[in-house]
């Protein structure tokens, strides 16, 4: 883990192939570390990680920054040492009262924020591809989806019942 911690600080592993790959396209890859020795190393001893199964971005994503900053524990790196820190962000959540207009406010430290998708189907492009044995079977399609829109549903208000700490009761809060 040591090193892969190094590569991403270095880039050390990410440089393009020899001159002489890059002359053959057929055999042109990037010199480095494989992605399958990637997920062996990190998935090591971990049930669902150290399989070949389809595995969920994310969680695989927060298992690796773990892994890395155990390791960087170990070590006795400092935190802005850390290869991890490129990913580590402030995100803040603000809930105002509906009674006494009072302000609570709360920074926590995360590495990744999930944000909504908005699906809508384009109604009219049923389109005929190849499903299970050879049949032929409908393929849906969808609008495509700005990353703006995803970031702006993911910060919009919501209301919530709360209890306040400056009323002393039970209140709508503004989230």
């Amino acid at each position: 883990m040591l090193k892969i911690s190094d590569g991403l600080r270095s880039g050390r592993y990410s440089r393009p192939g020899s001159a002489t790959q890059q002359e053959d396209a057929s055999k042109r890859f990037q010199e480095g570390i494989k992605p399958n020795m990637f997920k062996a190393l990190v998935g090591k001893g971990h049930e669902e990680f150290s399989t070949m199964r389809q595995q969920d971005s994310e969680e695989f994503l927060q298992h690796l920054i773990q892994r890395l900053r155990d390791e960087a524990k170990k070590r006795d790196f400092k935190q802005e040492d850390e290869a991890t820190e490129a990913f580590r962000f402030g995100m803040e959540q603000k809930l105002i009262c509906g009674e006494c207009q009072g302000v609570r406010l709360k920074v926590d430290s995360v590495d990744s924020i999930s944000v909504p998708m908005p699906v809508k189907e384009i109604e009219s492009s049923v389109v005929l591809g190849a499903g299970d044995a050879g049949s032929a079977a409908p393929t849906k399609q969808y609008e495509p989806v700005d990353l703006t829109t995803c970031l702006r549903m993911a910060v919009e208000s919501v209301t919530l019942d709360w209890t306040c700490p400056k009323c002393n009761k039970g209140v709508k809060a503004l989230k």
